[in-house]
């Protein structure tokens, strides 16, 4: 609407089209459904991750399931692509999601390392053991991806917690 007033007007002043721009601004501000949309993608990424955390002591697929579902969210909201092209989120704020996602990026790039020692170390014969060559360094492995895993955890936390203050602070004004 505020573009078709301002293409039909000829003789807009200045200050007019500042009014514009300030109700545009007003209008985006209140409207909460950005705000709504980041704070359900944030809460998606928290509980996803809380949900996959217990399954690297149980089956690490489920991990793996989880944080690839995480990876997915966090990498619109960080790009702006699809879904995440209409949320107006702070930098600061934008910046806890990339975390998520370097964060789960690392974890990824780990956990390919361990499945790759834990190809080299497969005997077909005896399909009980592990070489012990390499198990500290697996054991290493799930440690450190574990670590990561609980730092993507506490920076999706924070995301949802910047994206629900700063809608409180946007519905207050």
């Amino acid at each position: 609407m505020a573009v078709a007033s301002i293409s039909t007007s000829t003789a807009n002043t200045p200050t007019d089209i500042e009014a514009q721009k300030q109700q545009q601004v007003a209008s985006t501000t209140t409207n909460s459904t950005p705000g709504r949309a980041g704070k359900r993608l944030g809460i998606a990424c928290f509980v996803l991750l809380l949900i996959g955390f217990p399954f690297n002591f149980i089956q690490p697929v489920g991990t793996f399931v989880c944080n690839t579902v995480v990876i997915i969210i966090t990498s619109t909201i960080t790009c702006g692509c699809c879904c995440g092209s209409n949320l107006n989120l702070q930098p600061r704020v934008k910046g806890w999601s990339t975390a998520t996602l370097v964060f789960l990026c690392i974890t990824l790039a780990i956990q390919i390392i361990g499945i790759i020692l834990l190809a080299e170390d497969y005997n077909p014969q005896n399909t009980s053991e592990v070489s012990e060559g390499n198990s500290g360094f697996l054991i290493l492995i799930w440690a450190m991806s574990l670590l990561f895993n609980a730092f993507a955890l506490i920076s999706a936390a924070i995301f949802t917690f910047k994206v629900m203050f700063v809608v409180q602070i946007q519905r207050r004004q």
